[in-house]
């Protein structure tokens, strides 16, 4: 398989080029450069690493960069980005804060973090709330049955 690019125009950067070839994906914006092995495309990165991973390139900064001024390695970065290590929740808040500190903003961290995790946290939740989310997470609902609900939710809480 030959190596093809394709340039795109972000609000980062007018420069960004994407190198696909057998072995993986090598992204460039700017100075900053991410490259993602064929091994970690086939995984399935949970949604909080693609939102990380997504803000860390849009702020041109590297794995090591960023660990070094959250206090942590980029292996451990790494592995929340791919999805092989759990995130810890006291991290959520540091890692918002890289971002936000260079005006961008990853959007329900938390959520995304409890996602990734596997777990969602009852703790402040009524009894009531906590049997809810425990009936909830038992339902087998397919996906229109759960868009429908998704909808009467987002209805209920605005009104």
């Amino acid at each position: 398989m030959q190596s093809e690019l394709v340039s795109s125009q972000t609000p980062q950067s007018s420069n960004a080029v994407a190198q696909f070839n057998q072995y993986g994906i090598k992204l460039t914006i700017g100075s900053a450069k991410a490259v993602f092995t064929k091994q970690e495309i086939e995984m399935a990165l949970t949604e909080f690493g693609k939102a990380v991973r997504t803000a860390r390139v849009r702020t041109e900064t590297t794995l090591q960069q960023m660990a070094d001024e959250i206090g942590t390695t980029a292996a451990f970065l790494s592995g929340i980005e791919t999805g092989r290590k759990k995130v810890p929740l006291g991290w959520v808040p540091k890692i918002d804060a890289f971002f936000r500190a260079r005006g961008v903003q990853a959007e329900n961290l938390d959520d995304l973090a409890s996602m990734a995790n596997g777990q969602v946290s009852i703790e402040g939740l009524s009894p009531a709330q906590q049997m809810m989310v425990a009936g909830f997470a038992r339902t087998t609902l397919d996906a229109d049955q759960l868009k429908n609900f998704e909808q009467l939710l987002k209805k209920a809480m605005k009104g």
